[in-house]
């Protein structure tokens, strides 16, 4: 099948790389399609402490891709959009904007009382708000439901993301009330018509494995769900991240066909 990768940042957000470093790499590697999805930012205030996806200015971005010698290569541009609630009215000039073939729809926050804290990666430390941990996951999820009920995106990014820095330390993530959340969100996924995507950045990261696990996978085939593959990678060393190991499972599950976003139309390609 062609290579293809629709999820990784640069220095327009959080990543390490320019767009045309990545795309050179890309080239390199063989990819036939690549499609650019840096991180939006939140409005004002939203943040403290947290400066690295606010690089993120719309014109600079598509100026920058508007630049770039593709040489061979179909290239897209899209946005992983931060969902946080209460803040619809900002995402949607982002849905508004007819440059963008595709948009992600990710939950990397949750409100904390004044400001937002960052689930993923502190909620160990950081969960005023919280009574327990499984308190914090029920509203990540939650989230995650509404992100898929309100219509603006295309593609669900890494939908057990909130398991990424926990490996077992903080909760059970085999627990039955674990895996009921998990189903909610498939439930409100299937509803939307929205594609859930395969991110194998935690492959190098807390979790060791993709996000989301393999048995979120095999019910989300069982749904009908369609999938697609990226690496969210940040350099240009982890384009290609775990995409043969990653497409090897989604086979042995059972999906014959990877979904990539143009227009923000659904293209169906042969996993093959």
């Amino acid at each position: 099948m062609p290579l293809f990768n629709q999820h990784f940042h640069t220095v327009h957000s959080d990543g390490k790389a320019t767009m045309q470093q990545m795309l050179d790499r890309g080239r390199e590697l063989g990819f036939s399609l690549l499609t650019f999805a840096d991180h939006s930012p939140l409005p004002d205030g939203c943040l403290k402490g947290v400066t690295s996806i606010n690089r993120f200015v719309p014109e600079d971005y598509k100026r920058a891709f508007a630049a770039l010698q593709s040489d061979g290569v179909e290239i897209r541009l899209g946005v992983e959009v931060e969902f946080l609630e209460g803040t619809e009215d900002y995402m949607r000039g982002f849905v508004e904007d007819p440059a963008y073939d595709l948009l992600i729809g990710s939950v990397h926050f949750l409100p904390d009382y004044d400001q937002v804290v960052e689930c993923l990666d502190r909620f160990a430390k950081s969960r005023s708000r919280y009574k327990t941990i499984r308190e914090l996951y029920c509203e990540y999820f939650r989230a995650l439901r509404v992100a898929c009920d309100c219509g603006m995106f295309q593609v669900l990014g890494h939908l057990d993301n909130v398991s990424k820095q926990n490996a077992g330390m903080y909760f059970d993530d085999t627990a039955p009330e674990y895996r009921a959340e998990v189903r909610r969100v498939l439930q409100a996924l299937k509803k939307s018509g929205m594609v859930y995507e395969v991110n194998t950045s935690g492959v190098v990261k807390g979790s060791r494995r993709t996000q989301p696990d393999r048995w979120i996978c095999e019910e989300a085939f069982a749904m009908g769900i369609p999938v697609t593959l990226n690496t969210d990678a940040h350099r240009v060393e982890d384009l290609d991240l775990y995409l043969t190991e990653a497409r090897a499972m989604l086979r042995q599950i059972g999906y014959t066909e990877l979904a990539t976003i143009k227009s923000r139309s659904l293209q169906m390609v042969s996993i093959e």
